[in-house]
């Protein structure tokens, strides 16, 4: 009895979130390898021809390690992705440049396997992405107390101060504030455009922006309760279609400043950590039978308050900075918000470091389409005895609306 002819139907799915693209800025191309049977497709293999105009940087596979490599001389990124069961898959991850010029770039990937394929149909990709000359607005936010340390009831004022430091104007710049947790706001004034406050947030809409111009929001507040009082702040452009921000890094700021009641004789110890999350998830979107790859950055701020006999501990995680794509809708997706997680413990009764707890987060995910989804996941902190926080994140599920 001769066994039948092994036979494997391997497919490529191939995407940006860059389109547009900005010219000579960084993005990104993600391709999702897949066999879809019926047996295990042997010695794969992807090759991804770079436009003229894109320059290479870096390849990402997951599973993590499968080797790529690069010809310059051909422009020919190669990854061999070894072999890949039936029903299985493979995601990779090409970091290029954009061209320095406006204009259309197409992009084409492959994939082949020394195991026959049914359907060769499938084996190639291409997506065509528009780049484009951006208002480059490198917004920059910073921010600062009135005082290091106050006493409760007594008021403290925080100053946030947004810049465009170009080299482009910015046709609307929005700034969002949150506010100290416990704490009355006695005032809010804005030098340019105007403030309205939420229950967790306070939004400004500080209109245009010329290069060079600044906008000072203060925010005066009278904390409640002995511990810390801290303001979280991010900004961002809007109002032009062709806004670009090279400079992400400093589009985040706080502050945080001690609260202690009058004649304390052993006042109270706050320490702030801010950290940057780096998140790339694939997730089975059971909703709609897709699945959804995540990337992006989470920040997220940890202020720990040691006193006498407590331990108190206040989070403040962004979402802004988390974009995800349907690997087969093609539907994008983008993470907002900011969530707040407060926690005591009595050092008195069982009380021990370094101190680690468990933080749940649910996160909104908006889609292209209107479409809403929740991604659940796991912040798992640890508070060392220096009051420093590390974090780590995982048990990504998304939740169906």
């Amino acid at each position: 009895m001769v066994a039948a002819a092994q036979t494997a139907d391997l497919s490529i799915e191939k995407f940006t979130f860059a389109d547009p693209a900005a010219a000579g800025a960084d993005f990104s191309y993600f391709m999702f390898v897949s066999n879809n049977g019926p047996d295990t497709a042997r010695n794969v293999r992807m090759t991804d021809v770079m436009p003229t105009g894109v320059t290479f940087e870096s390849a990402q596979t997951s599973p993590d390690g499968l080797p790529c490599t690069f010809n310059p001389t051909v422009q020919t990124l190669t990854c061999n992705l070894g072999d890949i069961v039936a029903f299985d898959g493979v995601f990779v991850e090409v970091s290029v440049r954009a061209p320095s010029y406006a204009g259309t770039i197409v992009n084409t990937a492959g994939v082949s396997s020394s195991t026959p394929d049914p359907n060769p149909a499938d084996n190639t990709s291409t997506v065509s992405t528009n780049v484009v000359q951006y208002n480059l607005s490198d917004l920059a936010v910073t921010m600062t107390a009135s005082a290091s340390s106050v006493l409760v009831h007594r008021s403290v004022t925080f100053t946030t101060t947004v810049t465009n430091l170009g080299p482009h104007d910015a046709a609307g710049v929005q700034l969002t504030l949150s506010p100290p947790f416990l704490a009355d706001i006695i005032s809010l004034k804005t030098s340019r455009g105007t403030c309205t406050q939420t229950t967790d947030s306070i939004d400004c809409a500080l209109g245009p922006m010329p290069t060079g111009a600044s906008a000072v929001v203060t925010l005066e507040v009278k904390p409640q309760k002995d511990g810390f009082a801290l303001t979280f702040a991010s900004v961002s452009g809007y109002g032009d279609p062709l806004f670009f921000d090279p400079n992400p890094n400093n589009d985040f700021a706080d502050v945080s400043v001690d609260v202690n009641y009058p004649g304390n004789a052993n006042p109270a110890f706050t320490k702030t950590t801010t950290q940057i999350i780096s998140q790339q998830l694939l997730i089975p979107n059971t909703c709609t039978g897709d699945y959804i790859y995540l990337s992006g950055m989470v920040r997220q701020v940890v202020s720990s308050t040691f006193s006498p006999g407590e331990f108190h501990v206040n989070t403040l995680t962004n979402y802004n900075g988390l974009t995800g794509v349907g690997l087969i809708s093609g539907t994008t997706y983008r993470a907002t918000g900011t969530s707040r997680f407060n926690r005591s413990l009595n050092l008195v009764f069982g009380g021990f470091f370094p101190y680690a707890f468990n933080q749940v987060e649910n996160v909104r995910l908006v889609g292209s389409g209107g479409q809403s989804l929740v991604l659940h996941e796991n912040f798992h902190v640890t508070v060392g005895l220096d009051g420093t926080a590390t974090t780590v994140v995982d048990n990504p599920v998304i939740v169906c609306q």
